[in-house]
């Protein structure tokens, strides 16, 4: 915003005046159409900040799911490389009726019968 110029004073009023409603304004769901009181150039000026903010919340919002992820793919590959997601998998499968032992293959002892 700092290379944006103006004409005249007027003008230059008019888009400080136009960048201080959108800051107090556009955070309220009471008064989101308040650009609409705005004539059509601010309006204009309104919908870029609009477009800005809302690409600057987008890129939050990616690398925020960029950091999940990474956290979930890290979990997944511990777990993994523990054996964790086998053995869960295999209770699962026999809807949890088996011990672990008899999952791993290993026979429960018997008392000789």
């Amino acid at each position: 915003m700092a290379t944006v110029a103006t004409p005249d004073t007027v003008q230059s009023e008019a888009y400080i005046s136009t960048a201080a409603l959108f800051l107090v304004f556009s955070t309220s769901p009471k008064e989101e159409k308040a650009y609409l009181r705005l004539p059509p150039n601010w309006r204009d000026l309104w919908a870029e900040f609009a477009e800005l903010r809302k690409a600057k919340t987008d890129a939050l919002d990616r690398e925020t799911v960029r950091e999940f992820r990474e956290m979930f793919r890290e979990q997944v590959t511990a777990e993994e490389e523990d054996g964790v997601v086998l053995k869960n998998g295999f209770r699962k499968r026999n809807k949890g009726t088996e011990t672990p032992e008899e999952v791993e293959g290993v026979k429960p002892k018997t008392n000789g019968l």
